[in-house]
């Protein structure tokens, strides 16, 4: 870190133990509405991606200017960080992927390694396991996996389904695959996948799942209709949260807290809900759509789940500081 941003870091940081939760917002991307924003596994920089097809990569504590702007020949489609936070893999619509490599004290990003798909088929989503191996799951239903040093690309899965979103377990065990009504799990060692399990199957829409960072068998998804499910693969247990929520995760060091974003009609507002707690109703408010010009879409934890940055139909992403300790327990009436 240099100077400037070992100062910013200490002011965020003193704002944020006085005020329980202190706010920074990154407008970008020409205001379009920004569909997903994503912290680097080190919480030291944050991408945010818009439906304009661009993809812009800041500073966690300085919003002025991003560090870098990604563009393709076509839209981006995905992205991912490797965990340490020095590779970035940036999908496009025409199937081609770009592996950058990070510096931000030199304010540089360079392509080192480029991916096409013979049939220009698009990239629907990226996963790393490792530092240097990355998955891509394309628009045909396949997903292969690319090793950026030996540069080999290998065939990891083929499915019949639509694919919306592939991820890796903690460690690489499980490639969880989301697809339009089910989730599909494979589990793997060091001679390759083994096992297949269909961890669930409904006629209603798969809008989005993510999986426990602490617990490799629990899941949270968000259906078609808005409601939250939260399952454990190999038991019955199966909790259904609340209704017209738009995107739901764990925490990243606590399983039994989950961050939702929700936005229908008058209601528009994050919060995180403890499960179990007061018939799991909102437990913390991190932002009832006070000072928000835009309707939010996405919520995402960093590393250690104490910051959350959300996005906006109106070209913001929103970071807090959340210190539930000091925060206040109030309750909102989600409708």
């Amino acid at each position: 870190m240099n100077q400037k941003q070992i100062l910013a870091y200490i002011l965020f940081a003193a704002l944020s133990i006085v005020n329980a939760q202190c706010v920074i917002k990154f407008k970008g991307h020409d205001n379009a509405p920004i569909i997903e924003a994503e912290f680097s596994p080190d919480s030291t920089m944050i991408v945010t991606v818009a439906n304009d097809g661009t993809l812009w990569i800041w500073e966690t504590y300085n919003n002025e200017n991003p560090l870098f702007k990604v563009q393709c020949d076509s839209l981006i489609t995905a992205f991912a960080f490797a965990p340490n936070s020095r590779l970035l893999a940036v999908g496009c619509d025409d199937g081609h992927v770009e592996i950058r490599e990070l510096n931000p004290s030199d304010l540089a990003s360079k392509t080192i390694r480029v991916i096409d798909h013979p049939s220009n088929q698009s990239v629907t989503s990226l996963a790393f396991t490792d530092n240097i191996d990355v998955s891509i799951a394309y628009s045909d239903n396949t997903v292969y996996g690319y090793n950026i040093e030996t540069k080999k690309k290998y065939h990891l899965h083929s499915d019949t389904s639509k694919i919306h979103k592939i991820q890796w377990s903690h460690g690489g065990d499980a490639l969880y695959i989301t697809k339009y009504t089910e989730i599909e799990v494979r589990w793997r060692d060091d001679d390759g996948f083994h096992e297949r399990s269909l961890v669930t199957s409904s006629l209603n829409p798969i809008r989005q799942a993510r999986f426990s960072k602490t617990n490799i068998n629990k899941c949270v998804e968000v259906m078609g209709n808005g409601t939250i499910i939260v399952r454990e693969f190999g038991t019955k247990n199966e909790i259904t949260i609340a209704e017209q929520a738009i995107y739901a995760e764990f925490s990243p060091v606590d399983d039994g807290m989950i961050l939702v974003a929700h936005s229908c009609g008058v209601c528009n507002v994050v919060y995180m809900i403890r499960l179990g707690y007061d018939d799991n109703k909102p437990y913390l408010i991190i932002n009832n759509g006070e000072d928000i010009k835009g309707r939010f879409i996405s919520a995402r934890f960093n590393h250690d789940g104490m910051r959350v940055i959300a996005t906006t139909t109106n070209g913001e992403a929103i970071m807090w500081s959340i210190l539930p300790s000091l925060l206040a327990k109030v309750h909102c009436k989600v409708q």
